[in-house]
């Protein structure tokens, strides 16, 4: 892990690093650094769950959508309001609003699925029978 961090941040010799001694200071931003590392480390996980969601069939993707509605949104929710805290608050209003962008997006997909796939059953119907007339 030392290794892939090196290559990615790699840090200054000894001799050339600059300190606060010759009256200059190093700006950096933390989160900036963790969120660069931690997008480098977790996108084969990210890659493959992005394939695996490419691949979604309508029942998973309904399923899926359900549960998020039902489940999820309401207990989101809960926490979202039951908190006193302004950080917890933030936080939680954040992933409210990541699942309900979630719920949104997840509809009209399922929706351009169902539409995508109700139209290829009836070519594939128009098809079978023009095949079957013509043999």
């Amino acid at each position: 892990m030392m290794n892939i961090t090196d290559r990615i941040f790699p840090s200054l010799p000894p001799e050339e690093k600059v300190g606060t001694a010759f009256g200059n200071e190093i700006v950096s931003s933390l989160p900036l650094q963790m969120s660069l590392y931690f997008n480098v480390v977790y996108f084969p996980f990210w890659l493959y769950t992005f394939l695996s969601l490419i691949s979604f069939k309508i029942p998973d993707l309904a399923a899926f959508w359900m549960f998020s509605l039902i489940l999820q949104l309401p207990l989101q929710l809960v926490f979202l309001f039951l908190n006193t805290m302004p950080v917890e608050i933030a936080v939680q209003g954040i992933m409210c609003l990541l699942l309900l962008s979630q719920l949104v997006f997840g509809f009209v997909v399922l929706r351009d699925m169902a539409k995508h796939h109700k139209l290829r059953f009836h070519i594939s119907q128009f098809y079978c029978t023009q095949h079957t007339k013509t043999e």
